[in-house]
């Protein structure tokens, strides 16, 4: 399509331009404000001034993790994702290397959704997000009970029960907003909970009594990205077109004085993709479109009292869009939305001393927040019918009813026959409402400092769903006429629809009420400390007081050492997950036949029940964690080192099972047990240094991060959902002459299970910042590992196998593999090309994927072009 890099590329220089002309004069206007002038040279050091990782102010903190916003550009992988810049840490998994789908298409570049992470070996969804001190966990995970494939990996129908694009996360966060970004892997404080994985923390841009700025555009598309053929035997049996698609990214942020002692800081950013992809041959339109943006907004407001109290509201609103049409059925599409609305309210105080009988307590300060939050995810179909009509089969019936859409007159030899698949699977949605209340006191107190807090929190979710109708098998006749029922859409003279599904509408709806508290004591006597914890969390649904203990000792022998000693319990609180996902109807299935040539009225044949949970007398799930942690300066590069042992044992774990029927055979009716468990063990070693010319230099300085993890994971379900016992929902797997449920393999196996892997990042900046360079590497070592036998028609090779438990099924053929080493290499620039009126213009370049590394990765016949390096391209103005 020869219009679109026209149109590609206007819309980068036209935005670019825009904003560029509006900058110069808030610039400026900021500049007439001489009690506020910045001194063009502070800024731009300020920008990219170096910010520890390693070391915390408390040094029972070896667990946590610390970027600022150079390493988060740095690390990340050139959108605006911030939980990307995480993911070479080396307690962080993503999925691996070891991936037999890692075929790309356009449907996979639209996803601008942030990275998920498994930390310290959790699930992906049992991790704590926090905004600015706001909890923005996902009620629902990231997980549907009735399973689906992705849609990127979708070749066929999509499932009609699911709902798709659900995330771990409510909000979207953009590292264009964020100041610090924090990630706490172990001996994580009292004052967190609701997790077994980890803690990641964002810190959004704060008002300020100076003003200033930031404006950053960058675009990237399929021409600046490598692709290759990814099949095991290199081919393109099938002839996929290579991905066609643009990106561009768009961010703004500015703060200013308000009045004598109130600020204010405004921001926005916005991702954006469009692609284009082929469909079916029949389906005439060719080529389906899709787009998505991800939006975020930030509005804060801070006022300073002169009674040492500050009051901060802060609003947050993340709006995700998404479209997917159908490669497989004419039309079909599916809109993907997440959104979160979120306003905090804050105060906070100096109480100064107290005296608490003998007891003295000083530097009293008090914090009261409140945060309401109103999140939805949506998939919005086109239709809520759904019709699979044949064009042409191979018995010779032939139509030319569906001629204006559908084109039965291809060569359909050796074929069944031409499909004319059209409609939709109806509207879905998942919605929740939130208002939390909390509160904390901080002091000093002994030896030391103390923490207490509680909080209140009260959600409403709701899972509903319009209902659909499932049209599916097809009678057809080429000798006579069919009469069909007075306004029917799902007959025709020549054929009519014979079985369908009928879902009706649902909505599940539960309130929950939640309450915390903890107190957590911080004392230190010479060389030895302790922090000491108690966590408590009651939930009014499953009825459990969970108590959690943290403790952490510590032993600082010299200045530059300290050893830590942790042993501490975290509990899930996904406690909602399973109860908005139950009761969701399954459908009814009718039939249907023609008595001499008139066809007759839709009976019931079978009503598929619903979709249960049941939540009765279950514990509430709990990791205990043993840590061991060292930190110290060494004397000859006078750099940080830090070196943990994490040991994590997962109990009462969540897992499945289906209730039986007096007849022996399985229902639906799925029960939740405590059975499930999960282990976890990591070595890992860090290092990191910044070097300072001591004399005058063009050289600001050179920045060094090193991290290496040797780690094992195993889990006893890799999924709390598992799979659809149903029959041919089911899937199996035959490995090493055993058969295995899906669920049994993921667990024998796992997927997040790299044990040897290594990262080094190198950052330098010259001239006052006019020049910032970075590498940023990968290392996975080689390991043993298993995975999908090629196959030349599909993405696994299959075989009938003999299950001990359900007989006779088609498995999917697994063979053990040994993966080689990996080395990955991106490269992130800035140069300073211009100046506005004082105000530095930078030209950002990054590189994922420097040395174009393939890796383990393979694709299928159906998705077989895999990803290698690739660049993006911006601009940014600071003032």
């Amino acid at each position: 399509m020869s219009h679109r890099p026209l149109t590609r590329a206007s819309r980068i220089l036209l935005l670019t331009a825009c904003a560029f002309e509006a900058l110069t004069l808030t610039a400026s206007t900021a500049q007439a404000q001489e009690s506020i002038e910045l001194d063009p040279i502070t800024v731009r050091r300020s920008a990219w001034e170096w910010l520890s990782s390693l070391l915390t102010e408390d040094p029972a903190d070896t667990g946590t993790t610390t970027l600022d916003s150079t390493a988060l550009r740095n690390r990340g992988d050139g959108s605006d994702d911030a939980n990307e810049a995480f993911t070479k840490l080396p307690t962080v998994q993503v999925a691996g290397d070891a991936d037999n789908t890692a075929g790309e298409n356009a449907d996979t570049v639209l996803d601008l959704r942030p990275r998920e992470m498994s930390i310290s070996g959790a699930r992906t969804d049992q991790n704590t997000v926090i905004v600015n001190g706001m909890p923005v966990n996902s009620l629902t995970g990231n997980e549907d009970p009735f399973g689906a494939t992705p849609l990127d990996e979708e070749f066929g129908n999509v499932n009609f029960n699911s709902i798709y694009g659900l995330h771990s996360q409510t909000q979207f966060i953009p590292s264009s907003l964020v100041e610090t970004a924090t990630l706490t892997d172990s001996n994580a404080s009292a004052e967190t909970g609701g997790f077994q994985g980890g803690v990641l923390q964002y810190d959004l841009v704060k008002p300020s009594r100076e003003a200033s700025g930031k404006l950053s555009v960058s675009f990237q598309n399929d021409s600046m990205t490598r692709y290759e053929l990814g099949t095991e035997d290199g081919t393109n049996p099938k002839d996929r077109a290579k991905p066609d698609w643009s990106k561009w990214s768009y961010s703004f942020q500015q703060t200013m004085p308000v009045g004598e002692a109130s600020s204010l800081v405004i921001g926005h950013s916005t991702q954006h993709a469009e692609s284009v992809k082929e469909v079916l041959p029949q389906y005439r339109r060719g080529t389906a479109e899709s787009e998505s943006d991800s939006r975020f907004w930030l509005l804060g407001f801070a006022h300073d009292f002169k009674s040492d109290n500050t009051f901060n509201l802060t609003g947050t609103w993340s709006d995700y869009y998404q479209d997917w049409e159908s490669y497989y059925v004419d039309g079909q599409q599916i809109d993907q939305t997440n959104e979160s609305r979120a306003l905090t309210a804050s105060w906070q105080g100096g109480l100064g001393d107290y005296a608490l009988g003998r007891t003295q307590l000083s530097n009293l300060r008090f914090s009261l927040d409140v945060n309401i939050q109103d999140n939805a995810t949506r998939n919005l179909a086109n239709s809520n019918v759904y019709y699979s009509w044949y064009g042409a089969y191979r018995d010779g019936y032939e139509t030319d009813a569906f001629n204006d859409w559908c084109d039965s007159s291809i060569d359909y030899t050796g074929a069944t026959g031409v499909p004319c698949r059209t409609g939709g699977i109806g509207d879905r949605a998942y919605e929740d409402q939130r208002a939390r209340l909390a509160g904390k006191l901080t002091g000093d107190i002994w030896h030391g400092t103390f923490k207490f807090g509680a909080a209140v929190e009260h959600v409403n979710a709701r899972r509903k769903g319009e209902g659909y109708v499932y049209n599916s098998s097809t009678t057809r006749t080429t000798t006579g006429s069919y009469v069909c029922p007075a306004d029917a859409d799902d007959c025709i003279p020549t054929q009519f629809f014979s079985t369908r599904v009928v879902q009706p509408a649902y909505d599940v709806e539960v309130d929950a009420t939640k309450a915390e508290a903890f107190f957590e004591l911080d004392q230190k006597w010479g060389e030895f400390g302790l922090r000491a914890g108690l966590r408590a969390d009651y939930n009014d649904y499953l009825r459990n007081l969970d108590i959690a203990p943290r403790l952490v000792a510590t032993w600082t022998p010299t200045p530059s050492t300290t050893l830590t000693l942790g042993a501490n319990r975290y509990y899930s609180a996904d406690f909602l997950t399973y109860a908005i996902h139950d009761a969701v109807p399954r459908g009814i299935t009718q039939r249907r036949t023609a008595t001499d040539g008139v066809v007759g009225e839709w009976t019931t044949l079978i009503d598929n029940g619903s979709y249960y949970y049941s939540q009765g007398n279950l514990r509430t799930p709990y990791t205990d964690e043993l840590s061991f942690g060292a930190t110290w300066t060494d004397s000859v590069t006078d750099g940080t080192w830090r070196a943990r042992i994490i040991d994590r044992h997962g109990k009462d774990q969540f897992a499945g099972t289906y209730e039986g029927r007096a007849d022996g055979s399985r229902s639906l009716y799925r029960r939740l047990t405590n059975d499930g468990t999960s282990r976890y063990r990591s070595f890992t070693l860090e290092y990191e240094k910044k070097w300072q010319p001591r004399t005058q230099s063009r050289l600001d300085y050179v920045g060094l991060t090193f991290s290496g993890v040797v780690a094992a994971r195993k889990v006893s379900a890799e999924s709390y959902f598992g799979s659809s016992e149903n029959g041919e929902a089911m899937e199996f797997i035959w490995y090493k002459d055993q058969s295995y449920t899906r669920d049994e393999f993921d667990a024998a196996t796992g997927n997040f299970d790299i044990p040897v892997r290594a990262a080094l990042d190198v950052t330098g900046s010259w001239n006052d910042g006019g020049l910032i360079a970075g590498l940023s590497t990968g290392v996975t070592f080689a390991y043993d590992g298993a995975r999908c036998q090629a196959s030349s028609s599909s993405n696994c090779a299959e075989s009938d196998r003999d299950n001990p438990v359900y007989g006779t099924q088609p498995h999917l053929l697994f063979e053990p593999f040994h993966y080689d080493a990996v080395v990955t290499v991106d490269l992130n620039m800035q140069a300073r090309i211009a100046e506005v009126r004082g105000n530095p213009v930078m030209l950002e370049l990054k590189i994922s994927n420097l040395f174009d590394e393939r890796g383990n990765r393979t694709a299928s016949t159906s998705n077989p072009w895999i990803a290698g390096r690739s660049g993006w391209l911006g601009t940014t103005m600071t003032w």
